[in-house]
C-alpha cells in the first residue's frame, strides 16, 4: 500500500469513514467519480466475488461484460494483493452484503 499513500488518498478514505450513511456516500461519489468509475469498481469486486465461488473466466466475462484480459488482471491484483480485497468479500459474506 506504501506505493499507494499519499496524504490526499489517507483524506479521501477518512472522508468516505466518516459518511456512515449508503446515500451519503451515494452523493458524494457520484460527485466525485465518473458514472464509469464507479461501475468499473463495482464490476472489479463482482470479479472477485464470482472467482471465489470459482467460475471460470469466460463464464465470468458473459455474466459482467468484461474481457477475459480484465479479469486476470483483477485476479492478479487481487490474489497477489494485501488482504483488503479478501477481507471486504469476507464482510460481504459475513453481513450478507
Amino acid at each position: 500500500m506504501a506505493e499507494f499513500y499519499s496524504a490526499s488518498l489517507d483524506r479521501l478514505l477518512n472522508v468516505m469513514l466518516e459518511l456512515k450513511q449508503k446515500d451519503e456516500l451515494y452523493a458524494f461519489l457520484s460527485e466525485l467519480c465518473s458514472a464509469k468509475e464507479l461501475r468499473d469498481l463495482s464490476v472489479r469486486l463482482e470479479v472477485c466475488l464470482l472467482l471465489q465461488e470459482g467460475l471460470n473466466y469466460r463464464d465470468i466475462s458473459e455474466r459482467v461484460g468484461i474481457s477475459p484480459a480484465t479479469i486476470s488482471r483483477v485476479y492478479r491484483s487481487f490474489s497477489q494483493g494485501t488482504g483488503g480485497v479478501m477481507r471486504a468479500l469476507e464482510l460481504i459474506e459475513e453481513k450478507g452484503l
